[in-house]
């Protein structure tokens, strides 16, 4: 009740302070742009800042709430891609991350180069290999690179831009129906998650941007439904469609469709014969041809099965170990490939599934439970605080708390990160927690109160949501990956605990959104069997390296804005990072991490694979596209140190 009055005392005095629309749309955008420079161009802000960050989102929301419709949703679209772009500014002028294996802020590593490995295949007549399993993000980067001439930068920030876009667009749907609170609540969350993704190579690019178009769809169909039911149920199929994409690229709670299928045939459809069942049945289509979208990309472009990966996770959730465990025990695995391998690991599976059904049904039931109390549950969507590395060197945090007793490892943090990082870290803390103590009451009141038509679209989302969570360990399927393509199910059901029942819209706006999710699946479609077809060639046969300018990382000794160079100090400060997961990754750098070194993205049609290039001879001509280069594989045979260039 005091968050309440405090909230609506400071809505007043920003009332008087900005007393027209267009001073507080304007003010609204002056205060993001401002957060975004002192982010991304003073760099006065940790790169995990939530502190400073909620603040800004609480006042914008605020002075957004005294404009009118049209000038709300056009000051927010502009405000959400002014924060992105600073977030993506940030990774590109620090190099740093945090927690993504991404060196010099454009360099990926771990799976994000395998998804970046299988878009330059495509781009040069090969067919997707390690994300096969999940290929409809690789194609549509390798589109857009084909698109914007090799340029990666551009690539990363079309998909940031869309992304943003959709956070706002799923915003605005809220806020039309529920005001200001639920909206600040949605629009957090979405943030918050999207943070992780903005400018790094990761099916999320486009797993979030569709589950949040499929669910906008939906909830303006839940909306409007009275005002024109025949466009109503259209919409619902689009959604579905997009959500169904959504989940074929970022694979998650696949439960959600046939539930939403379920309820929209008995929410929105008059009670009349075979009228419901003919509406389910296209329900029931429209998920067939977001799988069929899938397939037909898999087919075209990719060499392996779908969700190959799976039956590891499945063995990993069966012992509570990671998804290694399944080649540790069985080795012999190794020596097959693609649909042999997927084969024998389901066989071995289901012959330990049927050998011990107890540990099954620990295993799903611990998988649910830890979506709700461990780091990887919900509690990681808010909490991303790369700083607290100072507590992971356990000497160290003893010895302080033998000298300051309970405040040492406050005293570490201090002495390394500054009072700020410590404060926010702990605003961080409490507010991951408030979001899935919230969560957990906001689910308890929906299936405990009547349910308006809102609460009842919720009520079938979140049960195919947690119906899925115990088939997606977080222990090895992080929740704030799998959760991806129906987070704002999630967030709303948030958002909505203890307010009153919704306002319905009197129009269904978005005529041209419904028929995204089909431009998008027909522009991969027709990608994935253009681009193998239509490869880059060298001009020479002996020019066997192709190089990728965009993404190039000079080391510097000093900071710049320009999207190249790097400070040094700021580089082998990531590596504390990078090497927990990646030490033959690390161990091929850092040797030429020196002033002068560039490191560089080239694809070696030799072998058909990108190459990270090391020069720290200055031997690469940055100008030429193509280039007869020979080097030396490291401790990581991705990673070449170029020992000759032929002119």
């Amino acid at each position: 009740m005091r968050l309440r009055v405090w909230i609506d005392r400071s809505s007043e005095i920003l009332g008087r302070m900005f007393p027209t629309e267009r001073a507080s749309a304007a003010a609204a955008l002056a205060l993001a742009l401002t957060y975004g420079l002192v982010l991304a161009v003073c760099k006065l802000l940790p790169l995990n800042d939530a502190l400073a960050f909620s603040g800004v989102l609480i006042v914008i929301v605020l002075l957004l709430d005294r404009c009118s419709g049209r000038t709300r949703r056009l000051a927010l679209h502009a405000i959400v891609q002014m924060i992105v772009l600073s977030w993506v500014m940030n990774l590109w002028t620090l190099g740093y991350e945090g927690r993504s294996a991404v060196f010099g802020g454009i360099l990926p590593w771990s799976d994000s180069f395998g998804f970046l490995n299988d878009a330059l295949r495509l781009t040069h007549g090969h067919m997707l290999e390690m994300s096969a399993k999940r290929p409809i993000f690789p194609t549509t980067l390798a589109a857009l690179l084909r698109l914007f001439g090799g340029d990666l930068r551009l690539a990363l920030l079309v998909l940031s831009a869309f992304a943003a876009w959709t956070v706002a667009l799923a915003t605005n749907a809220v806020w039309a129906t529920h005001g200001r609170r639920a909206a600040l609540i949605v629009l957090a969350i979405l943030l918050f998650s999207e943070r992780h993704w903005a400018g790094v190579i990761q099916t999320e690019d486009i797993g979030l941007p569709l589950g949040l178009i499929g669910f906008t769809l939906i909830w303006r169909a839940t909306a409007a439904g009275d005002v024109d039911p025949a466009a109503a149920r259209v919409r619902v199929l689009a959604g579905l469609f997009a959500i169904t994409i959504a989940l074929m690229a970022r694979a998650g709670a696949f439960f959600i469709l046939p539930a939403l299928a379920i309820w929209s045939a008995l929410h929105l459809v008059p009670a009349q014969r075979n009228a419901r069942l003919r509406h389910f049945g296209m329900a029931v289509a429209a998920i067939v041809a977001g799988a069929a979208v899938h397939e037909i990309v898999l087919h075209a472009a990719a060499s392996g099965m779908s969700f190959s990966d799976y039956p590891a996770i499945v063995f990993g959730l069966i012992h509570h170990r990671d998804f290694t465990l399944l080649k540790e025990l069985h080795p012999e695995l190794n020596a097959l490939s693609g649909a042999a391998q997927a084969s024998a690991a389901w066989q071995i599976v289901i012959a330990e599934a049927l050998k011990q059904p107890g540990l099954v049904v620990v295993g799903l039931l611990r998988s649910l439970a830890e979506l709700f109390y461990t780091p990887n549950g919900l509690f990681g969507f808010v909490w991303r605080n790369p700083d607290d590395m100072v507590l992971e060197n356990g000497a160290a945090v003893r010895a302080a708390m033998a000298h300051y007793s309970i405040l040492g490892p406050f005293q570490i943090w201090i002495a390394q990160r500054g009072v700020y990082s410590l404060v926010n870290a702990l605003a961080m803390a409490v507010m991951a927690v408030a979001w899935v103590g919230v969560t957990i009451a906001a689910l308890v009141s929906l299936f405990r109160r009547p349910a308006d038509r809102y609460r009842t679209l919720l009520r079938w989302a979140m049960a195919g949501v947690l119906l899925s969570a115990p088939f997606t360990p977080p222990w090895i399927t992080q929740a704030h990956q799998v959760e991806t393509a129906t987070l704002a199910f999630i967030a709303v059901t948030t958002a909505l605990w203890r307010l009153r029942e919704g306002r319905p819209l009197m129009r269904l706006p978005g005529r041209g959104l419904a028929g995204l999710p089909l431009g998008f699946a027909a522009v991969v479609v027709l990608a994935a069997v253009w681009l193998p077809a239509r490869p880059l060639q060298s001009p020479d046969a002996t020019r066997t390296m192709h190089l990728y300018p965009s993404a190039m990382v000079r080391v510097s000794e000093q900071r710049s804005l320009n999207f190249t160079d790097r400070r040094d100090a700021d580089l082998w400060f990531s590596i504390q990072y990078l090497k927990k997961h990646n030490a033959a990754f690390t161990a091929s750098l850092t040797p030429y991490l020196k002033p002068g070194t560039v490191y560089a993205l080239g694809f070696d049609t030799r072998d058909g694979n990108a190459k990270i290039l090391i020069d720290d001879t200055r031997k690469l001509d940055p100008a030429a596209r193509w280039q007869a280069a020979a080097g030396t594989p490291l401790a990581e045979p991705s990673v070449v140190h170029i020992t000759a260039v032929s002119r």
